[in-house]
Parts: C-alpha cells; structure tokens; sequence
C-alpha cells in the first residue's frame, strides 16, 4: 500500500512496495500523468525483456505535484549491473524518447548535485533518490512489486 504524502507533498521515508495496479490508481489522476505512466509502461516492457524485477519509481511523479516533469526509474540490483542487462538497457531505451529518466540501481550519482545537497557525494541511486532534493530530508519511494 502506498502511504500518504508527508508534510512536504514526498511519500514518507522508506521503500514502499507497491503493485503495477496500486501506481497508477494513486498517481494517474490528470491527462500529463496517465501520459507519463503509459511510457513508464513501455520502458517496462523493455524491463521485462531482460526479466529485471527490482523497479523503483520516484520524482515528482511520485509526489503531490500537479503535473510533473517525468517519472525517474531506478533499476537493477549489484549482480546484474554489470552484465549485458545495463548494455540492453542503455541502448535500447534511449531511443523510447519517453519522459522517464532511469539509473542503475548500484551506479553512483556523482557529486554533481551537492549544489542540492552540500553533504552527500558519490552514492548510490537507490540511496539518492531516498533524499528530498527540495527540503534535504529523508523521503519515501516505490519499489515495484508482482501480484503473484
């Protein structure tokens, strides 16, 4: 179950394990995030191909924002992140042209963003996006799960 937003409009802090189903029912509530959802969908298909099962979704898609920019995907666990799955990833989607940014799960976010947040450098993705870049506080995100 997908808890409320927090104070600040971000999910509270932790991973929260949500269905396919349970996303869209929360999240599709306007035209400009069924849009985005449906090209999250087709980059899940790709997913699919490869049988990567650790899917994270965060952003403002998963926030309390009226019409958000894109949904951020990250991907993946340390066994596979080296492997021939990233290399399909990393070709393939590219040329979706989806409004979806998706990161590795184990690959580093650079210390580009301590414009953001002036202590945190080289971590992980799924660590990064844990991270309000707004309020620089601790949030929630989803983890994808199977009905199954």
């Amino acid at each position: 179950m997908i808890p409320d937003f927090n104070e600040n409009g971000e999910l509270p802090e932790g991973i929260h394990e949500a269905t396919l189903e349970e996303v869209q029912d929360r999240f599709c509530i306007n035209f400009k995030r069924k849009q985005l959802f449906r090209d999250f969908l087709l980059l899940m298909k790709e997913f699919q191909k490869i049988d990567c099962k650790d899917i994270y979704i965060d952003g403002s898609f998963t926030s309390n924002i009226d019409f958000p920019n894109d949904v951020d995907v990250c991907w993946g666990t340390l066994e596979n992140a080296s492997s021939e799955y990233f290399k399909y990833i990393k070709e393939v989607a590219p040329d979706l042209h989806y409004e979806i940014d998706y990161f590795g799960k184990c690959h580093i976010q650079p210390a580009y963003y301590n414009a953001w947040t002036q202590d945190i450098q080289n971590i992980f993705y799924i660590d990064f996006f844990q991270i309000s870049k707004i309020y620089k506080t601790p949030k929630g995100i989803i983890k994808l799960i199977s009905k199954c």
